[in-house]
């Protein structure tokens, strides 16, 4: 699962903006049928005691596909640059290990119930 978290997005362009994220990255990442989690934080960042409402953090985590990454942040930075009206955007990008991860699947009997 591809992960992407954005901090200091209005909740009204976030609501707005999030299904063409997750369209981009599927895209992208070319893995089909892998879940994107597109989520956010009401993060304000702030600059010299001032809050500064053009500011966007958007930290990606997934497996070891740096190419794939970099296209991605890009395309990310314009939509939010274009869309968004965000002066700054800032892309952190972190892997999952495979021994940070607990997948737990309910059984099937459990579900016919």
């Amino acid at each position: 699962m591809l992960s992407v978290h954005i901090k200091g997005l209005r909740k009204k362009v976030f609501s707005r903006l999030a299904p063409e994220i997750a369209k981009t990255v599927s895209e992208l990442i070319r893995a089909p049928g892998e879940p994107v989690l597109v989520s956010r934080d009401a993060a304000v960042f702030y600059e010299d005691g001032a809050p500064r409402r053009d500011m966007v953090l958007v930290e990606l985590r997934w497996r070891t596909r740096p190419q794939e990454m970099l296209e991605l942040a890009e395309r990310l930075r314009v939509l939010l640059q274009d869309a968004a009206g965000c002066g700054e955007v800032a892309v952190s990008f972190g892997q999952w290990q495979p021994e940070e991860l607990y997948t737990f699947h309910a059984e099937e009997s459990a579900l016919d119930e």
